[in-house]
């Protein structure tokens, strides 16, 4: 028998318990701090009066400012949440991103000066005359496809007429010396 009463007993305690549960419960962040229970209005059926609480601390001004509105963290500055920083919420390895280096722009290397050989004339042979007393050379300059006449001793781009003979002329600037001819007649049938 006194097990019937033992499991009647818990039977009540779980009923009352979920009747309990049916009607809504004050929140824990309740805006409202330090409500007892005889300060509620109700109609007292449901409330137990257990005698009245002083609170232990004294409330201060910073207790009568309004409460923040939405997120708390709001007030919260990105400065103080280093952790945050550290390791990123929406980062899959929640690891800081690596900071990319730079690497210094590489500036390109001039190509060395290739090693001079001699210096040619710009000028082509297209004609010569050979008188007693004169010669007269004609040459088309390769720079800029113009015809150059020139006589014995008269210069070009540096370059002055030295002799003229038969099919060749000779051309000299400072210390070198170019001979130049007609081309070949096979040369001119291509």
């Amino acid at each position: 028998m006194g097990r019937w009463h033992k499991t009647l007993g818990l039977a009540l305690v779980c009923g009352g318990a979920l009747a309990g549960l049916s009607q809504p419960l004050p929140a824990a962040t309740s805006s409202t701090l330090d409500i007892l229970s005889d300060e509620r209005t109700s109609n007292g059926s449901d409330t137990v009066d257990i005698g009245r609480i002083a609170p232990v601390a004294q409330q201060s001004d910073e207790a009568a400012k309004p409460l923040p509105v939405g997120n708390p963290l709001w007030s919260v500055p990105l400065s103080v949440l280093t952790a945050t920083q550290a390791r990123p919420i929406f980062s899959a390895s929640r690891r800081a991103p690596q900071r990319a280096v730079v690497a210094p722009p590489i500036e390109p290397v001039a190509p060395a000066p290739a090693p001079k050989g001699p210096e040619r004339p710009p000028l082509a042979l297209v004609g010569a005359i050979v008188g007693d007393r004169d010669a007269v050379a004609v040459f088309l300059d390769q720079t800029n496809q113009k015809i150059v006449r020139l006589r014995k001793g008269e210069a070009h781009s540096g370059w002055v007429l030295n002799s003229v003979r038969g099919r060749e002329v000779t051309l000299k600037k400072a210390d070198q010396i170019e001979t130049l001819g007609f081309p070949s007649q096979e040369l001119l049938a291509k």
